[in-house]
């Protein structure tokens, strides 16, 4: 492998976003793979990056941000352009079939909305919303302080991490994970003992820039039983 390659400016641009100094094994994956699966993949190291990142195979360190993204990108490429882009060397490249001498083409990638056009498309329906029937909100946590009034207990729950989601979505940025203000019918949380994992379904609200919770049902998670020794 050589570094012959000479990257643009999007490369160029991805790389110090990601602090990957291999700029120039960027612009290798565009110029075989195409830029839409370039973004692609790096909209899903953002995802993963705001998710707490990726350790390294050893389960000793974390990836770097360049790190996830080329372990991401080797994924979601076909095997024979992966070989092509990172183990044969520029200027001996083989061409990948499927034996018929047509050369196999990667399939399309999804593209995840940006917030741009994410926000432009709710502009034009937030005021034309349908009648939800039914709105109701889960929360699984442990909440770490409790506020016990006349009828009603008080805490927050926050949410930890991005889950999974369908690539085709925006990635959510940095700081947009919501802390929820729940409120519980002191009768059901008698039920509930003290440091117990919840799960918490209810309405949700939002009052003078306060996300919250009204509770029509919480429960106690079961603890896991412990594993019996052999």
């Amino acid at each position: 492998m050589t570094e012959s390659i000479v990257p643009g400016e999007e490369a160029l641009s991805i790389a110090e976003n990601l602090n990957e100094p291999k700029a120039w094994l960027i612009q290798r994956c565009m110029n075989e793979a195409g830029k839409e699966t370039v973004y692609h993949v790096l909209a899903e190291t953002l995802r993963v990056e705001l998710g707490g990142g990726m350790m390294c195979s050893n389960g000793k360190q974390r990836r770097t941000a360049g790190g996830v993204f080329f372990f991401l990108f080797k994924k979601a490429i076909p095997g024979p352009l992966r070989r092509r882009i990172f183990f044969n060397k520029v200027g001996r490249r083989k061409s990948a079939g499927d034996g018929s001498g047509k050369p196999k083409q990667p399939k399309k990638p999804i593209v995840a909305m940006t917030w741009e056009m994410a926000n432009e498309l709710a502009r034009q329906i937030i005021h034309s919303a349908g009648g939800a029937k039914t709105m109701k909100l889960t929360l699984v946590g442990t909440p770490e302080k409790v506020i016990i009034q006349d009828n009603c207990a008080l805490f927050s729950l926050k949410a930890a991490k991005i889950p999974d989601l369908p690539a085709s979505l925006p990635v959510p940025p940095a700081g947009s994970l919501l802390t929820y203000a729940v409120f519980v019918d002191l009768k059901q949380w008698g039920k509930i003992p003290e440091g117990a994992k919840v799960v918490v379904e209810g309405f949700p609200i939002r009052v003078n820039n306060m996300d919250a919770c009204l509770a029509s049902n919480v429960k106690e998670v079961p603890a896991k039983p412990a594993k019996v020794g052999a």
